[in-house]
Formats: C-alpha cells, sequence, structure tokens
C-alpha cells in the first residue's frame, strides 16, 4: 500500500480533469491505496470512496470530518481517502 497524493485545483464532477481526478482517486483507494486528495470541491463526501474530509487555510487544517465510522473506503480493499 502507497500513500498518493492528488493535488487537484477544481471540483470533482462536471467533465475533463475533474471526472479524471475522482476517477483516479477511487480506483487507488479500490486498489488499496490511502489516497489524499487537495481539491475544492464543496461536497466531497458524496463520493463513497472518501472516509475523511479536512478544511485547510493556508497550511493549517482548520477542521476534519470523518464521513462514516470507518470509512466506506476503509472496508473496502484496505484502502482509504482524505
Amino acid at each position: 500500500m502507497a500513500t498518493l497524493l492528488i493535488w487537484h485545483g477544481y471540483l470533482l464532477g462536471g467533465t475533463g480533469s475533474n471526472i479524471y481526478a475522482a476517477n483516479i482517486a477511487a480506483a487507488w483507494v479500490r486498489a488499496g491505496h490511502h489516497v489524499v486528495l487537495m481539491c475544492q470541491d464543496p461536497h466531497p463526501e458524496r463520493f463513497d470512496w472518501v472516509d475523511e474530509i479536512h478544511d485547510v487555510v493556508g497550511a493549517e487544517v482548520v477542521a476534519t470530518q470523518l464521513v462514516t465510522p470507518g470509512g466506506v473506503a476503509a472496508r473496502r480493499a484496505e484502502g482509504r481517502a482524505q
């Protein structure tokens, strides 16, 4: 298992790179990797592979939300996404 970072400056839905970023993150989580996805999506909890959400201001994490206890992603191939 690897920790993978995706730095995507936009949303996770719609078209083009948004869908690509969401799909590649989901695939890596299913493969058992720990994925950290940096993006501006206001509702990442709508994706079943997301188990933690962190709000960041500057270099500081100002809020953390667990989406489901243990996370859907954690139950799937031992992967997780933030």
